[in-house]
């Protein structure tokens, strides 16, 4: 059986990873920029409500199951670099909001149904 190396194996992982963190960012700079005046947004009632609203256009070729939210909760709470908890500020777990208002990298965004997704074109070109 062949090795891989460990920048093969990183270059799978993030192929793995990298669609969902990106399409969390998308979805919570959509929120910051809809709702510039919300410091931070609840995990499941704001960032996973409009994520599943999208899913389909995020991420179709992955299947939605049953702890999907866990899976965003787990890409928000383990990229600290782009995702700020509000836990100090509110005294409340599940509060977030993007540590900068940075634009997703379109050119690092892997939705297939780009063209089909109105609020992502927004999004990305202002």
């Amino acid at each position: 059986m062949m090795e891989l190396s460990q920048d093969t194996k990183a270059e799978q992982l993030n192929e793995i990873l990298y669609p969902k963190v990106q399409a969390v960012h998308l979805v919570m700079y959509h929120l910051k920029v809809s709702s510039p005046e919300t410091k931070y947004f609840k995990w499941r009632e704001h960032i996973c409500s409009t994520f599943d609203q999208y899913w389909d256009y995020l991420i179709p070729e992955k299947i939605r199951t049953a702890t999907w939210h866990n899976t965003v909760a787990g890409c928000i709470s383990t990229h600290n670099a782009l995702f700020k908890s509000g836990f100090e500020e509110t005294g409340q777990t599940g509060f977030w909001t993007l540590r900068t208002l940075a634009k997703p990298s379109p050119s690092g965004f892997k939705c297939k149904y780009i063209d089909f997704f109105p609020w992502l074109i927004h999004t990305l070109d202002h």
